[in-house]
């Protein structure tokens, strides 16, 4: 067995260390879980409830690492077993007594519940999958009683709500003065994350290698953060209720960093390649690396932030004071116009390019240290509202929704030709297996986690065996189950701190109580035990081979989310589409994130080229949007004939395909509308936006002619290629 399956324990591995030297807070977070596991259990018993375990299993369901977690998913379960009962009423109403009609009913709201969880994120995707399987529970499980559907959905209700209630008054308990450590932990969260960036910004800036390596896994990290503070704004929400949205406010605005970084390493590469001199950008960077240097203090003393912020803002107006200097003096030169080689030493703006894109990496940059300010010191009567959008795949929640639908059919079908009298039994966690593995938003994932089902499944037959055969006969008092089941829980609670085991020990929790079968007035016998514990197992079994049956392919993924990103590039040019900045930062950050995932874990040798088309393209989408929103500001002077190339340019990148003979003309049409503008423009703020246009026209149409297969298609492009496609090529003279 390797070492990286052990939990480190005073610098060494052991086997088993989470079972026999767990960390203090996975004792306690087993201790507290357990502890109130059993006060529902003893609280379901004195109801006189018909099936206690269930009150148990709700405790382990909602109990999660953090409290912030807990509440969220407790609340969503509470949604989603409401939904269910009332679905499970619906269908019952609507076709009584008609089992295959019943049947495919069940299995179309299980696969609704499974690919809606698709589009939604962490908890809610939970609430859906968890809609589908407890109306499935509520069905089946009261259908050899047809008039008792009520009661049963209102005692699953009464499990559910006595499990979280028990949960959280032991949580209080154990758990104390959490908000302020949720806030210095949130706090401590973010200004690693700004400290890393600004050792990027530095890196790049140096001409290092590992920037992009750097890049991708910064980009995980405020994925990973931008979940988390959801959480802890439920843990801080007593300093102040809106922390989460400061945190996301600051994530946001480190993502701007990271996507105008690659913009300035994309325009980097391309004098790189042109051999251009650049002794008045070296000079800028001379003078910024001290200040990046020195940037990290703040989040040490924070009372320096003022004075770094301050001169974050002298070094951008000396970057766009720099850059107008050199234009004026290439136009005093008497500079000649862009050719069709898009050689960055030629014409007008030269290595001013780099130093307004600088510029704007350090205004990013300053504007995400003062977000952090807010969220360290958080003011009352704050009603700061801030929401990022998500990016979903819809191919892929048809897939799930397509596993449930076959995994209730088959189990179904199975129980109708053998007549097994658990075949309700089976046909509903078949449902539960697959509906479970379908919320977390990474295929592969949710195909381990459905071996880890088994797993699990597995794990809590063994214990169950063991409580049922041997222990549980031998007591008949509430303290002895205690002793027995508490043991063997408490075990479960030290495996959930595991990360090689936790899915599969989540499992086990989730079983352990159910297949014991725990009744107030007897025990479960061993024929019925073998029964039930069997059909559960095969369920288990089929929910895997469904999996089996539909697998997530690499390869299939990364075509759909090149082709997304195809068409939503042309949707940002069109006029009617007009989205933020930061809206496509995040929505292609989601599907740069999916292939890093890939690539992180081998699944395809094409992810390291297809994460630098699709960095290429937020490239090529962030400087659309800076053209779209000059061409919309109210006070923009720019000439007629400027705004009508601009335009030109932008429908033909609208149109399919995006880039063409026409779509390459505009773009040199509007260069030199551009230029010429510059050259005839007496006013300073009109001649700074008409810079900005052309550097950033430049770009689109360097990347245009560089990528063109991709833009078009989706078809991968290799980005060490250093020659424009032939295919693209544009006229060899161009008149104005």
């Amino acid at each position: 067995m390797k070492s990286s399956t052990f939990i480190q324990y005073q610098g060494k591995s052991f086997p088993l260390a989470w079972l026999y030297a767990p960390s203090p807070q996975a004792f306690f977070f087993a201790l507290r879980t357990t502890a109130a596991a059993m006060l529902a259990l003893g609280i379901a018993f004195w109801m006189e409830l018909d099936s206690p375990g269930w009150a148990c299993q709700t405790v382990w369901l909602v109990s999660l690492l953090t409290r912030g977690e807990s509440i969220s998913k407790a609340r969503w379960r509470i949604i989603g077993t409401l939904t269910g009962a009332l679905g499970a009423f619906f269908l019952s109403a609507i076709v009584p007594q008609q089992a295959w009609l019943m049947f495919p009913l069940m299995a179309g709201w299980l696969g609704l519940c499974s690919a809606m969880a698709v589009y939604f994120s962490h908890f809610r995707a939970y609430s859906w999958v968890l809609a589908g399987y407890t109306c499935t529970i509520i069905t089946f499980g009261a259908a050899p009683n047809c008039d008792q559907y009520f009661d049963f959905a209102i005692a699953r209700g009464s499990y559910v709500i006595i499990g979280i209630l028990c949960e959280m008054a032991l949580a209080c308990i154990f758990s104390f003065n959490w908000d302020t450590k949720s806030h210095h932990s949130m706090c401590d969260t973010l200004s690693g994350i700004l400290t890393k960036t600004t050792g990027t910004i530095k890196d790049l800036l140096q001409g290092r290698a590992s920037v992009v390596a750097t890049t991708q896994e910064l980009m995980v990290q405020i994925k990973e953060m931008e979940g988390k503070s959801k959480f802890m704004g439920i843990e801080t929400v007593g300093i102040n209720p809106h922390l989460d949205d400061r945190a996301r406010d600051v994530i946001a605005k480190t993502a701007l960093v990271l996507s105008q970084l690659v913009d300035l390493s994309t325009r980097l590469q391309i004098y790189k390649e042109h051999h251009v001199p650049l002794p008045v950008f070296n000079k800028i960077v001379s003078k910024t690396l001290p200040v990046l240097d020195q940037l990290p203090e703040v989040f040490q003393d924070t009372t320096l932030i003022p004075s770094r912020l301050s001169k974050l803002d002298q070094l951008r107006n000396f970057c766009r004071r720099a850059a107008t200097k050199l234009i004026q003096q290439n136009i005093n030169n008497r500079a000649p116009t862009d050719d069709t080689s898009l050689n960055p030493g030629r014409g007008i703006v030269g290595e001013g390019a780099l130093c307004l894109a600088l510029e704007r990496t350090l205004d990013k940059l300053e504007h995400a240290i003062s977000s952090y300010v807010a969220t360290l010191y958080p003011e009352r009567g704050d009603h700061f509202r801030f929401r990022l959008p998500d990016w979903h795949d819809g191919r892929e929640g048809f897939s799930h929704g397509m596993r449930a639908v076959l995994a209730v059919l088959i189990s179904a079908f199975f129980f109708e030709i053998t007549a097994w009298p658990q075949g309700f039994i089976l046909v509903t966690f078949t449902g539960v297996g697959v509906a479970l593995n379908s919320a977390s938003g990474d295929p592969l994932q949710d195909q381990k986690g459905v071996m880890n089902f088994l797993k699990g499944a597995t794990a809590a037959w063994i214990a169950a065996f063991f409580l049922v055969m041997v222990l549980l006969p031998s007591t008949k008092v509430f303290e002895g189950v205690i002793i027995t089941l508490g043991g063997l829980m408490f075990i479960g609670g030290l495996a959930r701190y595991c990360p090689p085991i936790s899915g599969a020990a989540a499992i086990y929790e989730f079983f352990l109580p159910i297949m014991i079968g725990l009744q107030n007035h007897h025990l479960m016998n061993e024929i019925q035990f073998y029964n039930n514990t069997n059909a559960i197992l095969f369920g288990a079994i089929l929910a895997v081979l469904t999996f089996a049956s539909l697998p997530f392919k690499p390869l299939d993924k990364q075509k759909r989310i090149c082709h997304a990103t195809c068409l939503a590039l042309r949707k940002l040019s069109k006029p009617s589409n007009r989205i933020s900045p930061l809206n496509w930062v995040w929505r292609s950050l989601d599907r740069v994130i999916l292939m890093v995932r890939q690539e992180s874990r081998n699944e395809n040798h094409y992810a390291p080229i297809t994460i630098s088309n699709l960095l290429m393209a937020q490239t090529v989408g962030l400087n659309i949007i800076r053209l779209e929103t000059l061409l919309e500001a109210e006070d923009s002077d720019l000439p007629p004939r400027v705004t009508r190339a601009i335009k030109t340019l932008l429908r033909y990148f609208a149109a399919r395909p995006s880039v063409n003979n026409a779509t390459i003309q505009a773009g040199y049409l509007a260069l030199m509308s551009l230029d010429r503008a510059i050259r005839e423009s007496n006013d300073l703020a009109t001649e700074l936006e008409l810079i900005y246009a052309l550097t950033d026209i430049r770009l689109i149409l360097h990347l245009m002619l560089k990528y063109g297969d991709f833009l078009n298609e989706g078809t991968l492009v290799d980005p060490q290629s250093q020659r424009f496609d032939s295919k693209y090529a544009p006229p060899k003279s161009l008149k104005l």
